[in-house]
C-alpha cells in the first residue's frame, strides 16, 4: 500500500499510473530515475528554449541556432521507423518552427513555467504552466507546448485537457476568474488546438484526479502493463524492467 497522504500530486504523476503501474511504482515510491527517451528529451529541450526566450536570455532570432546546437547532443535514440528518419524529421520540423516563430508580441506574459500549488479535498498538488498569457481583450490563456503532431481523437484531446484544467484550479484566487481558453501549441507541426474553458469539464478533471488517487491508494500489486512499443522505446526502465524481460 502507498502512503498517499504525504505525496504531492501532479497531472503527470496521476496520468502515468494509468500507463504502467509498475513503472509508476518504481518512479514515485522507489524513487528510481531510469533513463529518459528522445521524445521526452526533445520536448524538454524545446520547453527550456521557450523559457529562456520569455525570460530575455535569448532573442527570437537566436532560437533556431540554439535549437540546432542542442539537438545533436540531447536527442539520440528515436526508434526506427520504416517510413521516415525520425532524428532528421524532428530536427527539420524544429528548425522550421523556430525559423518562423515571431514571439509573443500580441500577448502580455503573465507567467512562464509558472508554478502553481493547490489542494483538492486535502490532497496537495503542484503544476507548472508553460505559458500564461493575456490577450488584448483581457482574456487569460493557459498554454501548453506539446511535441505531438496532433490529437488522434476528441477523446484524446479531452484527456490531455485535464492537465490544463487542473492548472486552472487557483486562477480565481489570483486573477479573479478562470482562464478563458486552454491552448495546446503543438509546435512540431505548428498546430494550435484550443479548448474554451468549460466549468463542467473542469469539475470532471478534478473528479478524475481524485478517483485516480483512490485507485492508487487501493493498489497492491503494481503489475506492469506490457506493451511492446512503450516497454521497448518509452519507459524509463526499458533496459532493466524484469517484467519486460521475462
Amino acid at each position: 500500500m502507498v502512503d498517499i497522504d504525504n505525496m504531492v500530486w501532479s497531472f503527470s504523476r496521476l496520468n502515468s499510473f494509468h500507463g504502467c503501474k509498475h513503472a509508476w511504482y518504481r518512479s514515485y515510491v522507489l524513487k528510481e530515475k531510469g533513463v529518459n527517451n528522445s521524445f521526452a528529451e526533445y520536448g524538454t529541450m524545446v520547453h527550456e528554449i521557450f523559457e529562456r526566450y520569455a525570460q530575455g536570455e535569448l532573442e527570437v532570432y537566436e532560437l533556431v541556432n540554439e535549437f540546432d546546437q542542442q539537438y545533436e547532443s540531447r536527442v539520440w535514440d528515436f526508434p526506427p521507423n520504416k517510413y521516415v528518419n525520425l532524428v532528421e524529421s524532428y530536427k527539420n520540423q524544429g528548425i522550421d518552427y523556430f525559423t518562423n516563430f515571431d514571439g509573443f508580441d500580441d500577448y502580455k506574459i503573465l507567467g512562464i513555467e509558472k508554478k502553481i500549488n493547490f489542494e483538492l479535498e486535502g490532497f496537495k498538488f503542484v503544476g507548472f504552466i508553460d505559458s500564461l498569457l493575456e490577450d488584448k481583450n483581457k482574456n487569460i490563456i493557459v498554454q501548453d507546448f506539446k511535441s505531438k503532431a496532433s490529437f488522434k481523437s476528441k477523446k484524446e484531446k479531452k484527456e490531455y485537457g485535464r492537465q490544463l484544467y487542473l492548472y486552472s484550479s487557483n486562477m480565481v484566487e489570483e486573477y479573479g476568474k478562470y482562464p478563458d481558453k486552454l491552448v495546446f501549441n503543438m509546435f512540431r507541426k505548428n498546430n494550435i488546438e484550443e479548448i474554451p474553458f468549460n466549468i463542467n469539464d473542469f469539475e470532471e478533471a478534478k473528479k478524475w484526479a481524485l478517483n485516480t488517487i483512490e485507485l492508487i491508494s487501493k493498489e497492491k500489486d503494481f503489475e506492469a502493463k506490457v506493451d511492446d512499443f512503450f516497454c521497448s522505446q518509452l519507459c524509463n526502465f526499458r533496459y532493466e524492467c524484469e517484467e519486460r524481460l521475462k
